[in-house]
């Protein structure tokens, strides 16, 4: 069972040309597509993929490490533009600005809603910021 190209395009990220508003837009689309019938796929294909290895690593190569890879380009370019801290691991970044959605979709102790979301946003974000200010905040445009 995979996710259709419809149900994937529900969870791409935008192109807005800023590091900063591309998450603060993607992370809540993501929210709300997990937190109806896209999450209740998601969780299926997880849940699958305990017990089927193949559903996991299709799973994980066709869906999840597009993703990961854009977030993750994403996060080096406001790493660049010292927007995030330089010591920034961006793997560790997608852990901490995804994982709590992937465990409140999986566990269900929390709402998937727009609070939870720009919650998130606001309190993950902040936390991998630089100290320094952009040096190409207005003048860097975004490769999307």
């Amino acid at each position: 069972m995979m996710l259709s190209r419809k149900t994937q395009a529900k969870t791409d990220f935008p192109c807005t040309g800023s590091v900063i508003e591309d998450f603060k837009q993607q992370i809540p689309l993501l929210v709300q597509a997990y937190a109806g019938e896209v999450g209740h796929s998601v969780a299926s294909i997880i849940a699958a993929g305990q017990m089927d290895p193949e559903a996991a690593e299709a799973f994980r190569t066709r869906y999840l490490a597009v993703r990961r890879a854009f977030a993750k380009k994403l996060i080096e370019r406001g790493i660049e533009q010292d927007i995030f801290a330089p010591d920034l691991d961006p793997d560790l970044a997608i852990d901490l600005l995804y994982g709590p959605i992937y465990f409140r979709l999986l566990v269900g102790h929390g709402p998937l809603d727009l609070e939870f979301a720009e919650r998130l946003v606001e309190h993950g974000l902040k936390g991998l910021l630089s100290d320094k200010p952009p040096a190409y905040r207005s003048a860097y445009r975004a490769r999307c």
